[in-house]
């Protein structure tokens, strides 16, 4: 395949997997943000009556905000996390490449691994450089 192609796979795949993935897990983010923020306020013995864990703060959320309360600030982790993997999967590749020509001549199982480890490391460091800015303002 060439590089091109090869690029523009990877590309598209992880800014469309990083899209599905924002998408289905939003409403676990919002009650994992609010259960957090329920926690910082009243004490852990005393918690807010009838919010029961996950399930019960989702039934609060659609019951008082409507099914668009789970994916209140969907827009701005549709901006950051598709970016962030757009990124990741293809540079994930060139490092891969890479690290195999620098330890070029090792067959063992190490080198094998140190390649995948290295790649991943390097491929998040550089994504994560890279979309800063947007977790900035995410946040």
């Amino acid at each position: 395949v060439p590089f091109r192609t090869a690029f523009l796979i990877s590309l598209i795949s992880g800014t469309l997997s990083g899209s599905i993935s924002s998408f289905v897990c939003a409403p676990l983010d919002i009650v994992k943000t609010r259960l957090q923020v329920q926690g910082s306020i009243s004490p852990a013995s005393s918690p807010q009556p009838g919010l029961g864990g996950i399930a019960g703060m989702m039934r609060q959320i659609v019951k008082r905000e409507g099914p668009k309360g789970l994916f209140r600030g969907l827009a701005p982790t549709l901006a950051t996390v598709p970016t962030f993997w757009g990124f990741y999967f293809p540079m994930y590749e060139r490092f891969k490449v890479h690290y195999k020509d620098a330890l070029d001549g090792d067959s063992s199982d190490l080198r094998k691994v140190t390649v995948h480890v290295c790649s991943a490391v390097s491929a998040g460091a550089f994504a994560d450089c890279v979309t800063n800015p947007l977790w900035v303002i995410r946040t």
